[in-house]
């Protein structure tokens, strides 16, 4: 796992600032105590480059690791339970940020 988290901190980083969207897939993992460390520690440095982010898949488990991530970099994780549901929440997002009037709500 943390091979992809590596990944994506290489290709968030390469954006210009509050620019980025990020999808996080989860699910079928499992969650080491050296895995949390490293999503608090990205979640917050990926921060000045993220508009937003969603998870997807967050089972009651997870959800208090992601509360956690969330707390610990200042940021706001919106909530879905499915990918169709994630992107367009995203759409919707795209949409408001070239000055549209929608609205867009996550699941807690």
């Amino acid at each position: 796992m943390n091979a992809v988290i590596e990944e994506g901190i290489l290709r968030v980083r390469k954006q210009p600032e509050k620019s980025v969207f990020t999808l996080t897939i989860s699910g079928g993992s499992a969650f080491s105590g050296e895995t949390i460390s490293k999503l608090k520690e990205v979640a917050r440095e990926n921060t000045p480059y993220v508009k937003a982010g969603a998870i997807v898949g967050v089972t009651d488990l997870y959800k208090v690791v992601f509360n956690a991530v969330s707390m610990f970099s200042k940021r706001r994780f919106y909530l879905f339970y499915a990918v169709d549901e994630a992107m367009v929440f995203w759409r919707i997002i795209r949409i408001e940020a070239c000055g549209k009037k929608t609205l867009a709500r996550g699941i807690s």
